[in-house]
């Protein structure tokens, strides 16, 4: 929940770049970038606190990624971006420089690759215009530093649509 949305003020299409954010630090550093002992301390951390930069809890997060779920988590939304699309495209803006920096799409250097695909919407009646959906998938570099894990993924629709109450 955005800190607008959290202390009850006027809520835009912004909030949804808050979560993307809060989704975006979660999947880099592998945990929630708010977490309190209760649900009113988390949600007061949210509005009164910034969480810390995601390459002091992962010095292996890409400078790019942390600087664009920094600016997703501003406090306030005129710091955000003006439109999610804006989002969409620093974001794979991003993912083409890691995935396709180095020879064959490999990173050079150890760190988590980030990649990111802007689909299409599907044309579903009763919704002429459906907003586009945007995936976003993070997963480790090499099988060495997987130990295992699942590659974290995670799915948005209707992020250029108004926010709905969580």
């Amino acid at each position: 929940m955005s800190p607008e949305q959290a202390s009850g003020r006027p809520v835009d299409g912004r909030t949804d770049q808050f979560a993307v954010g809060l989704i975006l630090g979660e999947m880099a550093t592998g945990k929630p970038l708010f977490r309190r002992e209760t649900p009113a301390e988390v949600l007061a951390a949210v509005i009164e606190r910034d969480p810390e930069p995601l390459r002091q809890l992962r010095p292996d997060v890409p400078q790019g990624l942390d600087a664009l779920v920094s600016r997703c988590l501003q406090k306030e939304p005129a710091r955000r971006f003006a439109k999610t699309d804006e989002l969409a495209a620093e974001l794979a803006a991003l993912a083409g420089r890691s995935r396709h920096g180095s020879p064959g799409g490999v990173p050079s250097s150890p760190r988590a690759a980030v990649s990111a695909e802007i689909l299409p919407a599907p044309s579903v009646p009763p919704r002429p215009a459906a907003p586009a959906v945007y995936h976003v998938q993070t997963e480790p570099a090499s099988p060495e530093g997987a130990a295992g894990r699942s590659a974290a993924t995670t799915s948005w629709s209707s992020l250029t649509g108004s926010a709905a109450a969580s």
